[in-house]
């Protein structure tokens, strides 16, 4: 993810005539809406922190807020602009009530992470070598598990220049010191022999029994699929996007990434997707807190 959205609404917050954003606010949605932390469960944690720390302002002020979240990183993974609904449904808005609503969320994140990594570690107990494409806080707990539990399977992760999610991989799970192969995403053909399993993580569930994802997972699932590799999804149930013919979010421009240090002076248009659909078809699994679920199960799930 590349930008300054965050920007955007700070002009917007002053043309209203509204406070503009303090620090706090600033670093929170650096990390929610221009990518300098990566994972949508994340994202929703944070978007919360966002509204309990400014619970003291104007309800116009956090009406902007939230629409401004929800049409961002909201659009791109649903259960971001579902966790600040839930957060202000009550409709108690002092910074106690809404402090003590987020740590309620935490928990039950938490209870359905762990028991989704509860379930997964039992269906990958005998995996030997793992696929991880584009970085997800889901996957690497469900790697962490394996290795809780005894189990120390190698780790292929290949990295993709837009977003950097391989090398986060290896920052969130170098203390488990797990056999590694980092190699370029363009590799990835190449690398899929022997291979038990690819695990994506999901920025939503789609209506379809397919998944959202960062730009690259679609390829790698077909990938996988032509090597005879089961193409795992990994997410709680509550990240399904309930909304049938939801359209992926507009191209973003990653000319900053894409043209570091080149010296263009001509026009050199760097849009394209960040997210992209995996359809059903290509995914064997997805493992969730229910345990493995086949695609077609997520279209009739309650």
């Amino acid at each position: 993810m590349t930008g300054v959205r965050r920007f955007v609404l700070d002009r917007r917050l002053v043309e209203a005539d509204e406070p503009r954003l303090d620090a706090t606010e600033l670093d929170h949605l650096a990390r929610i809406v221009d990518g300098e932390e990566l994972g949508a469960s994340r994202h929703a944690q944070l978007a919360q922190a966002v509204l309990v720390h400014g619970a003291g302002g104007s309800s116009a002020r956090r009406a902007m807020i939230v629409d401004f979240i929800a049409s961002t990183r909201g659009a791109e993974a649903p259960i971001v602009d579902f966790a600040m609904n839930w957060l202000l449904e009550p409709g108690e808005t002092s910074q106690p009530a809404l402090a003590a609503r987020a740590a309620g969320w935490t928990t039950m994140i938490a209870s359905l992470r762990t028991a989704l990594v509860d379930a997964a570690v039992s269906h990958l107990r005998h995996a030997r070598v793992l696929v991880l494409f584009d970085y997800s806080g889901t996957v690497a707990d469900v790697v962490a598990g394996l290795a809780a539990s005894g189990r120390r399977p190698a780790l292929i992760i290949p990295e993709s220049r837009a977003i950097a999610g391989g090398r986060r991989y290896l920052e969130r799970l170098a203390p488990l010191a797990l056999p590694t192969r980092f190699v370029f995403d363009a590799a990835l053909d190449g690398e899929l022999v022997g291979v038990d399993a690819l695990l994506l993580g999901a920025e939503s569930l789609s209506p379809d029994g397919g998944l959202v994802n960062t730009l690259g997972s679609r390829g790698a699932a077909r990938l996988a699929q032509a090597h005879g590799v089961p193409v795992l999804g990994c997410a709680e149930l509550i990240k399904r996007d309930r909304t049938p013919g939801k359209r992926l979010p507009e191209p973003r421009d990653f000319s900053a990434t894409l043209l570091a240090g080149l010296d263009a002076d001509w026009a050199i248009d760097c849009r394209q997707a960040e997210l992209e659909h995996v359809p059903p078809g290509l995914i064997s699994l997805h493992l969730t807190e229910r345990g493995p679920m086949r695609p077609a199960m997520l279209t009739s799930f309650p």
